[in-house]
Formats: C-alpha cells, structure tokens, sequence
C-alpha cells in the first residue's frame, strides 16, 4: 500500500498525548491496533505485546511478530496496520526524558546500538523493525510495561518512579539487542553485525586508549571503512563516540563525589584538564559545573 493510500493528511502527535502530571515518560497498550500515517515530536519504544501486523516505515511495511522491539524516531513518518489481535506497547520519551537521564542511557550496554544506530541502519538497507525478543524475555517485558502503564493511569502518577522504571524497561531490552542477522539480506546483515560488533568492543573498552586497528578488525573492514561505517550508522567518529561514552560515565561518578583528576584517568581521558575540555565541547558546562549542580539538585 503506497502512502498515499495511507492518510490525505499526516497528524503530528505532541504533548497531548501526555495526560497531565506526567514528566518526561509515559507509556500504554493499543488492543487491536491500527493506525494511519502519522509523526510525533517525541521518541517512541514500540514493542509487540501478542498478534501479528505491519508497521510502516520509510517505504514500505515491514511485519510485527509477538516480542518485535524498535525505535521510533522523532519526526518519522510511521503507521500501523492489524494482522490479527495485533496489541502493542508504546514507551513514549520526550526530549526532557532523554537529556535528564542521558548519562545513564548511555551507560546502558545496546543502548548506542538500538537507540541510535539500528534506526539508521533500517532505513539505508529496508530491513525489518529492531529486534526480537525471546519468549522468555517478551513476558519479562510485558510485565515491566503493566507496571509503568498503570502507573501512568494512577490518579497521580509519580513522574520520578515511571522514569525510573522506563529506565529499568529500556536498560532490559537494550540488552537483549542484537542484529536481526536471519531477517535481512546478507549485504545489510554485513553492516549491521559490523556495526553490532563495534559498538561492543568500544563499549567494553570505552576507558581504554582507542584501537583503530581493533575497530577494523572486529568490522573486518579497513580502518576507514570502519570508522566510517561507525560514523554512517550514530553521526559520530569513532573517537567522538568514545568521548561521548567517558563523558557520559565521568559525569555519573562526578555525582557520587568522585575527584575530577581521579574520575578523569578512571575513565580514560590524560587528565583533568583533557577531561575538561571535552566535557565542556560536548555540554557546555565543566565537570566542577556539573559537580556543582549535582550537589545543589
């Protein structure tokens, strides 16, 4: 079915898919579902709760199973079509959400992965949606979105507590990310295991001096095919990725009262003033700024 067919109109949700009272998370369960074209201004999680269906994603469908998990970009032109008892839960994240809790998200193993690159990657090579939970792991989740969507629902819901839980909920999945090899074509498959396998050695070795021969190695690829693969699939150069993962886990010891000089050479830059200055360039603020607003919030 072209778009065309889908809507005359494409509705842009916003805030008003927010009840009242709710921060920067908030989440619930579509029966049945199906809906036309459509964009919003938040970021969504979308997982399979049971049935089967089609979501619609640059182009063209692509099919929803029991445990189907993907990313929903800000902005992305997307629609759901019902298969058969087709229910489905959506964790919807503001930018509030993502910028609060950024140094714990990217602290999250598969968070780079299925947060930033895998959207990116389904996109350039039409492959199907985000991952596949395990059984095992679809009832985990199931039960973790019952708890955050009646909290949601509660006559006054607790913005701090479902921010915690969405937290917990996405750090669950993420883990469970990989790429969906047996689901794509081989030159696809490629890259997304090239870019899986990257991701991980530098999220193992994030405090480590970078390895551009040990990147090229685990996307058997050259050096620069590999960095620039890397760069395609989450808009940063190996090294920027790198900064932005020490930054990110620098700052959450900075909060627990850790030393600027100590933190820095824990988590991999020369000192504290290298720290310094790519902190500030990725922030704006210093780590003693972020130290000082950590004590005083």
């Amino acid at each position: 079915m072209p778009a065309t067919d889908l809507t005359p109109s494409i509705k842009t949700f916003g805030d008003d898919c927010f009840p009242p009272g709710l921060g920067g998370a908030h989440s619930m369960l579509h029966q049945q579902y199906q809906i036309s074209q459509h964009r919003h201004d938040f970021m969504e999680l979308v997982v399979t709760k049971a049935g089967t269906g089609e979501h619609w994603f640059e182009d063209r469908w692509h099919r929803l199973v029991r445990g189907t998990a993907f990313i929903v970009p800000v902005g992305a032109e997307h629609a759901f079509r019902n298969g058969g008892g087709l229910a489905v839960h959506h964790l919807i994240l503001r930018d509030r959400f993502l910028a609060d809790h950024s140094n714990e998200l990217w602290a999250i193993p598969g968070y780079a992965w299925l947060f930033a690159a895998e959207p990116r990657l389904r996109s350039a090579h039409a492959m199907g949606p985000g991952i596949t939970l395990d059984d095992q792991g679809a009832a985990a989740i199931d039960q973790l979105f019952a708890i955050i969507e009646g909290e949601c629902a509660a006559p006054h819901p607790e913005p701090v507590g479902i921010d915690a839980l969405a937290l917990h909920l996405i750090s669950r999945i993420c883990r469970a990310a990989r790429p969906p090899d047996t689901r794509i074509q081989a030159s696809a498959g490629d890259a997304h295991q090239a870019v899986r396998r990257m991701l991980d050695l530098l999220e193992t070795r994030w405090n480590q001096p970078f390895d551009a021969d040990a990147l090229a190695t685990a996307a058997q690829r050259s050096p620069d095919s590999a960095s620039r693969l890397l760069r395609n699939a989450v808009g940063l150069t190996p090294t920027a990725f790198l900064h932005r993962l020490r930054v990110q886990r620098a700052l959450r010891l900075l909060t627990r009262g850790g030393d600027i000089t100590s933190v820095a050479l824990e988590c991999g830059f020369c000192d504290g003033a290298h720290f310094a200055r790519v902190c500030r360039k990725l922030t704006g603020r210093s780590p003693a700024e972020h130290r000082a607003a950590g004590r005083t919030g």
